[in-house]
């Protein structure tokens, strides 16, 4: 049997269901509407800088101070009492205790300075150091 055919060529039972497919699905109608322009996109770079870091440091510091040593000096006569002669010639720090004189009444002796000694301390001090650290940062180098 000849059937009669559309003028695309199918016979009219399949345009019948094509159509009767084409209204149980939703219509797929794309709307072309032009996108706008993008915003410019900067473009950034990674770079290798140094900075100047300051970190506080505890230092040991050589710090000179003075210390006096002192003699005994005895009056050199046949009345010096036995307590003033046995210190004669004796020399002692600043740090030290010592006496001075006069020990008694009517003493001659005296004290005075036999030399003078330089001596180190080590102090502790808190100093301000800069160091230089290396650092990532980030530039801006255009726009795309």
């Amino acid at each position: 049997m000849i059937g009669r055919l559309t003028t695309d060529g199918r016979s009219p039972a399949t345009v019948r269901s094509a159509s009767i497919r084409s209204l149980r699905q939703p219509s797929r109608v794309r709307i072309h509407t032009p996108s706008p322009a993008p915003d410019p996109v900067p473009v950034w770079e990674r770079k290798l800088t140094t900075e100047r870091v300051a970190i506080r440091v505890r230092e040991a510091e050589e710090v000179l101070y003075p210390v006096r040593w002192y003699r005994w000096i005895t009056a050199a006569a046949e009345r010096t009492c036995p307590e003033c002669g046995g210190l004669a010639g004796h020399t002692w720090s600043e740090q030290q205790p010592g006496s001075s004189p006069p020990l008694h009444v009517n003493c001659r002796c005296r004290v005075a300075l036999d030399h003078l000694e330089w001596r180190v301390r080590y102090v502790a001090r808190w100093r301000t150091r800069w160091i230089a650290q290396p650092a990532w940062s980030w530039q801006r180098t255009g726009w795309e």
